[in-house]
């Protein structure tokens, strides 16, 4: 095998959920604090690129008195920027103390009356209930709180949102027990999952506060339970910094913090694969630490946990710590392309967040950025669909859409490797089906002869067509010479004769396939067009590129201050 690596609920149609969902398909929220300045500098710097802003305006106590106050220098910094306003209302009372707001009565009535006329008397959007610290028991009066605001408010069209702790199974005890995700889901438009503080600062041993087996474990459980276009993944921006001589509290650190450390201790910054997080350890002042924090990579894989259980968005706490790339990459609207040195970073394969595939050419290595080029580029090869990786027989490889390129270094150039060969000889045919695209013919009766098999497969190029895009020079400015041996170099020989396949006749090749459109379908190749069939792409399905070259890479410009 040559592919191993070396390396709904009724809402108004003028709702705000409606205007939201139509401009932005992807849901990124900021929490902002009111008593740190840096995070009202941050929504005012970020806001372009957050929809959702919850600053901490109020409180509920025991009591049901209503703490804090509106506070228009960080209102006028979301408006601004177009952001909506959803104001966290926290509680400050716990657990027993705090059931007399939840219980059903007339201090419930009241406090929710208080908090609509709030949102009435200053236009807020909706609501954040972010109520910690309280009782299992009062698991059903959470949610028939939550079922109060949503009768009151959702027929307005106001957000209503709840904030839950984190849990990759249901529990009914502790910490996690209050909440119970699938009611809440029907009285909510939005439920932010806490999928942070995995630790905490009086943790004794160092760590990721979101390691990323445990976020997926979360946001696939709370999936199963709530409508996934409700629910929101949390990110968290703040790090832990524990000294690793003394039995201490760790202290709370920003990204921007973190990079000072790193810099006055001439320590490197390491990421973890495993928990996708970075840390620090470092030497200052005679004391040994080591602090975990998360950054916009870490922040982008979390991202795609979301993406990948079709979740609205993320929601980060707090605006004011974060690594300010992490705006860029999960709202990245830069150009598809960018020049590199050596090469181009191309992002129309990467996903999500400008992530993409950089084509280069390496000193003293591989030149895929010349031979990309010499070969005619993105028409002939289509985009990049992994990062250069080493096979078993030695040979550098990298993925396109439409094929795999061979660097020979004993040639200086490099070749296209038979992508539809492999997937015969792998058993992964089926990656085709649907395609039209035939079997190949597994005797062409010349025994092995090359000579033989060369004359008898040029016999089952029978339609001109293909024929003449088959032989045709991929790159004239680049080539100045070509003729049947390059193309057979390029392409493989043919590997079956042409058939009709709904509105094309399709030819497989040994390292692409054909397709002659021969009718007029709206929205596809015109009459006569000859174009090539992904075969890369399909190697890719099949599995036969390894995960850690398949996966794209970060953007460069996110890391160009």
């Amino acid at each position: 095998i040559l592919f191993m690596v070396l390396l709904v609920d009724f809402l108004p149609a003028n709702s705000v959920v409606a205007s939201l969902n139509d401009s932005s398909p992807f849901v990124r929220w900021g929490y902002v604090v009111t008593y740190d300045q840096r995070s009202t500098e941050s929504l005012r710097k970020y806001g372009k690129s957050i929809d959702i802003a919850s600053p901490g305006f109020y409180g509920v106590t025991g009591a049901g008195t209503i703490t804090g106050g509106h506070e228009p220098e960080i209102a006028d910094a979301a408006r601004v920027n177009g952001v909506l306003l959803v104001p966290m209302v926290q509680n400050k009372s716990d657990y027993q103390n705090f059931t007399p707001v939840l219980r059903k009565g007339a201090l419930r009535d009241r406090v929710i009356a208080d908090l609509i006329a709030l949102i009435d008397r200053y236009g807020y959007d909706g609501i954040q209930i972010d109520f910690e610290n309280i009782l299992a028991e009062d698991r059903d009066n959470l949610t028939a709180f939550m079922g109060d605001l949503w009768r009151r408010l959702a027929p307005r069209g106001k957000l209503v949102t709840v904030a839950v702790a984190s849990k990759s199974q249901d529990v009914r005890t502790g910490w996690a027990g209050p909440y119970d995700y699938a009611a809440l889901g029907k009285v909510s438009h939005y439920v932010v999952l806490m999928t942070y503080g995995y630790r905490s600062a009086s943790s004794r041993a160092p760590g990721s506060t979101a390691p990323i087996n445990w976020v997926d474990a979360v946001a696939a459980y709370a999936a199963s339970q709530v409508d996934p276009q409700k629910l929101l993944l949390g990110l968290g921006f703040w790090g832990y910094d524990w000294r690793l001589d003394a039995d201490e509290r760790a202290l709370t650190r920003t990204y921007d913090e973190v990079m000072e450390l790193a810099r006055k201790s001439g320590s490197k910054v390491v990421y973890d694969e495993s928990v996708q997080s970075p840390y620090l350890r470092y030497q200052l002042n005679g004391q040994r630490r080591e602090v975990w924090f998360e950054d916009a990579r870490s922040a982008l894989v979390k991202a795609d946990v979301a993406r990948k259980y079709r979740l609205a968005g993320v929601a980060g706490w707090r605006l004011g710590h974060e690594d300010p790339a992490v705006w860029q990459a999960l709202d990245y609207r830069g150009p598809a392309e960018i020049s590199l040195a050596n090469g181009r970073f191309f992002t129309q394969t990467g996903g999500s967040g400008g992530k993409g595939y950089s084509v280069v050419d390496l000193k003293g290595g591989p030149r895929f950025w010349t031979e990309f080029l010499r070969l005619g580029g993105v028409d002939t090869l289509g985009y990049p669909i992994s990062r250069p990786f080493v096979g078993f027989d030695g040979f550098t490889y990298q993925a396109f859409q439409r094929g795999v390129l061979q660097w020979r270094p004993e040639l200086g150039l490099a070749y296209l490797t038979n992508v539809y060969d492999m997937l015969y000889d792998q058993g992964r045919e089926s990656v085709l089906a649907g395609t039209g695209v035939p079997s190949p013919v597994a005797d062409d009766g010349s025994a092995g002869d090359w000579v033989a098999a060369k004359r008898i497969r040029f016999g089952w190029l029978s339609q001109p067509e293909i024929k003449r895009h088959f032989l045709a020079n991929p790159n004239p400015k680049r080539i100045s010479k070509w003729n049947e041996d390059l193309a057979i170099q390029l392409y493989g020989l043919p590997a079956s004769k042409p058939v009709k396949a709904g509105p094309f006749i399709v030819q497989r090749f040994q390292r692409i396939s054909l397709q002659l459109w021969v009718e007029s379908v709206p929205g596809m190749p015109a009459k006569g067009a000859v174009v090539g069939i992904l075969g890369g792409d399909f190697l890719k399905q099949a599995g036969l590129i390894p995960p850690a070259a398949a996966g794209p890479e970060l953007n460069p410009l996110m890391f160009r201050r």
